[in-house]
């Protein structure tokens, strides 16, 4: 970062380009802290915030359940996915017009925008997630007695997780790239509009002051989503706890890696046995289940 200053500093001082519209970095510091003392940046900032936050979180919700009922309803599979797949190379901006058209130029017409980024990045992987999803996971909860609602919950869902969560953070990436083009249906307020607004004055100072921003705001973003991705997905145990009694009933406890325990493998051999020593048909293994990514418990009675 501290090469790049040094380089932009350079090229603005030898006057490479025109100094007028490559501002050195005292000059887009001066604009910063002008617009900081003026209040503008803090409310631009708190203004794109929120609506950047309600265009995911509504996105992200109609991204899931739709993407649950496109991979487990065949007809709404064939009713909806081509629609969907033809609308999803369109990109936000062109969305802007027809937006303004149908909800004016007021906020429900940036939460459109935003929301039909990330509801498209949500739906994408949460459908792939849910149509990946081993028959083996079935097969293998159905021998174990568990029901249709405890199936979905603690069968499909978990190993479906990995790819919603992949699609959730990209939603939130592109809840970003979308704000600008958003906050172009008549803004009076938020980091898209101060970048249209230094434009028409030609201040390009200012225009630099929301550049940064939304790059500050993207760095902090792949931090948190950084930190928040399991450092070895892959390496998660079990261990399993059969418990005697009229129906025996296996336990798969997902640990983090530092924690002994059995793999799924094992798990599934114990399991195959009865409670009185006898040997029954081996239950199919959870083989996938091994790369599952989170902690999660399953109870089958």
């Amino acid at each position: 970062m501290t090469a790049v200053t040094a380089v932009w500093w350079l090229v603005a001082s030898l006057e490479i380009v025109n100094r007028a519209f490559f501002p050195a970095p005292p000059e887009v510091w001066a604009a910063a802290v002008e617009m900081a003392r003026s209040g503008v940046l803090w409310k631009d900032l708190v203004v794109s915030l929120g609506r950047a936050a309600t265009g995911f979180v509504i996105g992200t919700v109609l991204g899931i359940f739709l993407g649950l009922m496109t991979s487990r309803v065949r007809l709404i599979n064939a009713a909806l996915s081509p629609f969907l797949s033809v609308i999803r190379p369109i990109p936000s901006i062109a969305l802007v017009p027809i937006a303004i058209v149908w909800f004016g130029i007021g906020e429900a017409s940036k939460y459109f925008v935003i929301s039909y980024t990330v509801f498209l990045a949500v739906w994408l992987n949460t459908h792939h997630g849910m149509s990946m999803i081993a028959e083996t996971y079935i097969k293998a909860s159905r021998s174990l007695g568990a029901s249709r609602s405890r199936e979905f919950l603690e069968v499909v869902i978990p190993a479906a997780s990995p790819h919603i969560m992949a699609g959730i953070r990209i939603a939130a990436a592109v809840a970003f790239l979308s704000l600008v083009a958003a906050e172009l249906t008549g803004a009076s307020a938020g980091i898209g509009y101060r970048l249209q607004e230094a434009r028409q004055y030609i201040r390009v100072d200012r225009m630099f002051v929301s550049l940064i921003e939304l790059g500050v705001l993207g760095a902090l973003l792949d931090a948190s989503n950084a930190a928040t991705q399991p450092e070895k997905p892959d390496s998660h145990s079990a261990r399993a706890v059969i418990r005697q009694g009229p129906t025996w009933q296996l336990r798969l406890q997902w640990r983090r890696p530092d924690e002994s325990g059995l793999r799924v493998r094992r798990a599934i051999h114990y399991a195959s046995r009865r409670h009185d020593g006898t040997e029954i048909q081996p239950i199919m293994a959870f083989n996938l289940l091994e790369k599952l990514t989170f902690l999660g418990v399953f109870i089958f009675h």
